[in-house]
């Protein structure tokens, strides 16, 4: 039952980040991003799409992980976020040993509500400046969605 409650507050959500164009002609980019970020149910949303990642159950520096995450965050995080006193936590670095030497490359590793707040960043200014603004040129594959080194190289091969 819980599940299906937080399904519509989530629809919600979506049908709103959808409509933001026409949500622009009433305010600027700058309210809206506010907005959206300190909606509850958009934090939501931003968390149903990074949670079930491997790289998001590694424990952050005080034991938080996605596992632990409840309600009471998402209503505490969309609070700072509308008053502006959100602050990130410092990231945590861990060695890993790499695969074809006994060197180590350094991982960063941030705090499951960091990220939460990270991909919300991420999908709305995807949906600014790739929907609705179009601003991005089809030649560039860096951090978009559906692009990679692999769709430039095929580019690079069409085209």
């Amino acid at each position: 039952r819980y599940n299906l409650i937080v399904l519509d507050y989530v629809k919600d959500s979506i049908s709103r980040l959808e409509n933001i164009n026409k949500l622009k002609l009433k305010k600027c980019y700058i309210n809206l991003t506010k907005e959206f970020l300190s909606d509850p149910n958009f934090l939501v949303l931003a968390y149903l799409q990074i949670k079930s990642k491997s790289d998001n159950l590694t424990m952050f520096l005080d034991k938080e992980t996605f596992n632990e995450l409840n309600a009471e965050l998402f209503l505490n995080a969309a609070k700072k976020m509308s008053d502006n006193s959100y602050v990130f936590k410092p990231t945590k670095i861990v060695k890993i040993p790499k695969s074809n030497s006994d060197d180590f490359k350094s991982l960063m590793v941030g705090s499951p509500r960091d990220k939460i707040i990270q991909k919300a960043i991420n999908i709305l200014l995807n949906q600014i400046y790739e929907y609705e603004d179009n601003i991005f040129l089809k030649v560039s594959h860096g951090f978009r969605f559906g692009y990679s080194a692999h769709t430039a190289l095929k580019y690079i091969k069409t085209a």
